[in-house]
């Protein structure tokens, strides 16, 4: 794990593949429905997010325990939320760590296929040059540093209607 986090500081992200950190999650997704956003093009929220409330506090401490605190002692959550598609404003370049958290961690339970969009893409906030491209697959975890020198984007969906499950937590390491 010790260089995954040295690629959190060069690249801006690393990723793994965990299916065991969905076990919480994994039968409330499995009966989960999906209402649109009106005013968002992609993005839709579960019809039942109050009932992810308890998993989604028994991920967090899970990949606290398994992934971060080995890292760094010193973790508060400050964010958690689940939704598939996109907002608007995740396909343009941005930063999340006005909202608080210098670590984004992205659980992704759907894969997306190639040539459809959806990709997370990194990149140096400075030079904009881009460090990586990730094509997520079902039980992938994104670990993104939210530090200003680092940007992201998803890239523009090919048709709005696809299905791109994420689960998004917020950390201040």
């Amino acid at each position: 794990m010790e260089n995954n986090w040295k690629d959190f500081y060069t690249k801006g992200f690393f990723s793994t593949n965990d299916p065991l950190v969905f076990l919480h999650l994994e039968n409330l997704l499995l009966w989960t429905r999906w209402i649109k956003i009106p005013w968002d093009k992609t993005e839709k929220v579960p019809i039942n997010k109050i009932f992810f409330r308890r998993g989604m506090e028994k991920t967090s401490k899970k990949l606290i325990d398994k992934y971060i605190i080995g890292y760094n002692k010193n973790v508060s959550i400050k964010s958690k939320d689940i939704w598939s598609g996109a907002d608007r404003d995740s396909f343009k370049w941005h930063n999340d760590l006005i909202e608080g958290s210098n670590l984004t961690v992205l659980l992704y339970y759907s894969t997306v296929k190639e040539n459809t969009g959806g990709e997370l893409m990194v990149r140096k906030a400075e030079t904009k040059e881009i460090t990586g491209v990730h094509l997520p697959v079902k039980y992938d975890i994104i670990f993104l540093n939210q530090s200003s020198d680092w940007e992201h984007r998803v890239s523009d969906f090919v048709d709005p209607r696809m299905e791109r499950i994420v689960i998004n937590f917020g950390y201040k390491i």
